[in-house]
């Protein structure tokens, strides 16, 4: 799979984020600084590597039609039309 990076142009926090954020200082007590990771957590994601897998499973209702359709694939019966 072809992993997709995506570097974060810019982070906006919401206005409630910023206001109890504003409100926290040297002094603010452990529960409120707790308080804040619970609400908000203590990390953003400021980049993000994203990717996926494709596969595909094909059954066939026995051997046989298994073994005559490989063989009609490999003769080229099944390519593309403009190939022919």
């Amino acid at each position: 799979p072809l992993p997709l990076s995506r570097i974060l142009a810019r982070v906006s926090p919401t206005p409630g984020f910023s206001k109890v954020l504003k409100s926290l200082t040297a002094d603010s007590t452990r529960d409120e600084l707790l308080s804040f990771i619970q609400q908000y957590g203590s990390h953003y994601v400021s980049e993000a590597l994203y990717g996926s897998e494709l596969s595909c499973n094909i059954y066939f209702p026995s051997k046989k039609v298994q073994q005559q359709l490989w063989l009609q694939y490999q003769k080229g019966e099944y390519g593309d039309e403009d190939e022919k």
